[in-house]
């Protein structure tokens, strides 16, 4: 193997700084998500919504059963059968239409 020479590659980095720079702007795009869903979220709680408008007087609240989501509605209809939930759907497409 005397005539043979070593044709190794040249040394490279761990991480290249294309590499780097990518990583860094992946950590930046999270970052700022981090930051955009953090302050979004930091409403006082009475505030039912961003609106400017004021809110009816008839506005109910309804929250789900594990307390998860609210429901605000002016119009709450509590149904005993199907029968009324198919009168109720009727009278609103009568309405739509």
């Amino acid at each position: 193997m005397k005539g043979r020479s070593s044709c190794r590659p040249p040394a490279r980095s761990f991480v290249s700084s294309a590499d780097l720079l990518k990583y860094a702007g992946y950590a930046l795009v999270v970052l700022g998500c981090g930051i955009v869903t953090y302050f979004s979220y930091l409403f006082p709680t009475d505030a039912l919504h961003k609106k400017s408008a004021p809110l009816p007087e008839d506005l109910h609240a309804v929250s789900y059963w594990c307390g998860h989501h609210k429901l605000h509605s002016c119009v709450l209809l509590q149904l005993d059968s199907i029968e009324t939930l198919k009168e109720v759907l009727a009278r609103c497409r009568m309405l739509v239409r």
